[in-house]
């Protein structure tokens, strides 16, 4: 059985936009879970420079339990991928959502690391435990440190809505002035990545949460959503 978090790290920089966002990114986000060491918990998966016909198949492919988008976004289009000719190719969320319903138990959760997606989130948030996405704008610099002191939380083991946190406060630590643009909306209270089969005990949960300020728990249990493997925390 796969015990490691599978993060797949897709990025798209169509019609020559800058991709120095993307590699930044990335490189942070190993960094972190090197120096954590983590690589027994952790699996992070490249693919730059991905376009329209690439999406299902390294879905298909790798099997993530994370999906990470780094790239650009817009409140009505949705994520900015690249066509065959590298030109920039809107993916909707209503799109998105068909794609994670076939992947539904797969995906556990989706972070969208574009200017204003959260639009495109709400469309299926409640297909996956949890999501993040950014109301607005948000600049390059900003959004690079937000995801990468998000990921040195899962690195350090910490749930889903602390790792959140510690972005948010990462932006803090730096004197940014986009605090209240990352949004996290959870289908479970506390979402936790453990590796598949570290747990036994479980309880069902369903609720659907949007969470914009993060108040951190108190009390930590073991849920199982709908019966599956998934293991969270809270």
């Amino acid at each position: 059985m796969n015990t490691k978090i599978k993060v797949l790290f897709l990025s798209a920089a169509p019609d020559d936009w800058d991709q120095t966002h993307g590699d930044r990114e990335i490189r942070n986000i190993n960094a972190e879970i090197i120096a954590a060491l983590a690589q027994a918990d952790l699996e992070l998966v490249s693919s730059p420079g991905v376009r329209v016909d690439d999406l299902q198949r390294e879905l298909l492919r790798h099997r993530p339990s994370l999906v990470h988008f780094s790239g650009h976004g817009e409140r009505s289009g949705g994520i900015m991928l690249e066509n065959a000719q590298g030109h920039k190719a809107a993916v909707n969320g209503e799109a998105l959502a068909s794609l994670f319903e076939v992947l539904r138990g797969t995906i556990r959760g989706v972070f969208l690391n574009a200017c204003e997606s959260q639009q495109t989130a709400e469309a299926f948030q409640q297909l996956v435990d949890f999501t993040i996405a950014m109301r607005r704008p948000i600049s390059d610099d900003d959004a690079v440190c937000f995801s990468t002191a998000f990921y040195r939380g899962l690195a350090h083991r910490l749930s889903v809505r602390d790792s959140f946190a510690l972005g948010i406060s990462d932006l803090k630590i730096h004197s940014l002035d986009e605090i209240d643009i990352p949004v996290l909306f959870e289908r479970a209270a506390g979402v936790t990545l453990l590796p598949t089969g570290s747990v036994n005990r479980s309880r069902a949960t369903g609720r659907v949460r949007s969470v914009v300020s993060v108040v951190n728990s108190t009390t930590r249990d073991i849920i199982v959503i709908d019966g599956d493997s998934n293991v969270f925390m809270k």
